[in-house]
């Protein structure tokens, strides 16, 4: 038996109505599955680690005149690579478990470069915004299939 998960005022088995005629389990535990896929991860990672980079950025910035200021930086896409060389050695690190990290570098920073890196952390988050609106449209249009069937 399948028990509701805190749904009010209903208790008790599902109706067979809401359970996936191809798998014949409930249908949002399947678009759960759907949701919490690898390249799904791997985009809300990407997503982090812009997001850290926009606030080093930004940290860069502000304190470019600061006298002994060190730039930071956030190392993703290089973890990223390694994770997916390792991977296919067959030694499995999962690209999707990879975090992005803060590194504090040696020199400091230089308007141009950080304002030219701001450009390619702009373009790569509509690169990943896109990427998951299209996931997330395609879930929803095979749920939305299912229920016509």
């Amino acid at each position: 038996m399948i028990s509701i998960l805190s749904h009010p005022g209903r208790t008790g088995k599902l109706l067979p109505e809401e359970l996936c005629p191809i798998w014949g389990e409930p249908e949002r535990i399947i678009a759960m599955k759907l949701i919490d896929s690898t390249q799904t991860n791997l985009l809300s990672n990407a997503m982090d680690a812009y997001e850290l980079r926009q606030k080093a950025i930004a940290s860069n910035v502000a304190n470019i005149d600061t006298p002994g200021y060190k730039r930071k930086e956030v190392s993703f896409e290089d973890q990223l690579q390694k994770a997916e060389a390792t991977h296919l050695k067959g030694q499995d690190q999962g690209i999707d478990s990879v975090k992005p990290q803060m590194i504090q570098e040696d020199q400091p920073p230089q308007l141009e470069d950080e304002m030219m890196t701001l450009a390619d952390t702009q373009m790569r988050v509509q690169l990943v915004t896109r990427a998951l609106r299209h996931s997330f449209q395609m879930i929803q249009s095979s749920l939305k299939s299912g229920q016509q069937a």
